[in-house]
C-alpha cells in the first residue's frame, strides 16, 4: 500500500499563520504608499493649475481669472478633473484670485483634504510654486 504524503493540519495552520503575519506587516506600508501617491497626484494637479493661471494671465493682459472654472472655458486646462482633488470628493478651497502685483510667495490655492493624512496641506503660490506640508 502506498502512503500519500501531504500537509498535516498543523503544518497547514503554521503556513497560514506565517502568511497572515506577513500580510499584517505589509499593510501599514501599503497605506503609507497610497497616501503619498495621493499627495503627489494632488501636487501635480496644483502645478498644472499654477501653469494654467500663468497661461491665462499671459493671454489676457496680465489679468487672472476670477474662478478656476474659467481655466477650462479658456482651454488652459483640458481636463476639468484636474481642478478636483484626487484623494477626496471635495473641491480645492480657498482660491485667492491672483493679481499682477502679487508677490510670488503669495498663497493662491490650498488643498487640505483629509486623504493626505493628518495635518497635510498642499499649497499653490503665485508663479506655480507648490509646497507639500
Amino acid at each position: 500500500m502506498l502512503k500519500r504524503k501531504g500537509f498535516t493540519l498543523i503544518e497547514l495552520l503554521v503556513v497560514m499563520a506565517i502568511i497572515l503575519i506577513l500580510a499584517g506587516l505589509l499593510t501599514p506600508g501599503l497605506f503609507k504608499a497610497k497616501t503619498q501617491a495621493g499627495k503627489v497626484s494632488c501636487a501635480n494637479n496644483m502645478k498644472q493649475i499654477g501653469t494654467a493661471l500663468e497661461l491665462y494671465a499671459g493671454k489676457n493682459n496680465d489679468s487672472y481669472p476670477s474662478s478656476l472654472s474659467a481655466l477650462s472655458v479658456d482651454n488652459d486646462i483640458d481636463d476639468i478633473a484636474v481642478i478636483s482633488c484626487p484623494v477626496s470628493a471635495s473641491v480645492y478651497g480657498s482660491f485667492t484670485t491672483p493679481s499682477s502685483t502679487m508677490a510670488s510667495n503669495s498663497k493662491v490655492l490650498e488643498c487640505t483634504a483629509t486623504g493626505h493624512g493628518t495635518g497635510a496641506a498642499i499649497t499653490l503660490y503665485k508663479g506655480g510654486y507648490v509646497k507639500i506640508k
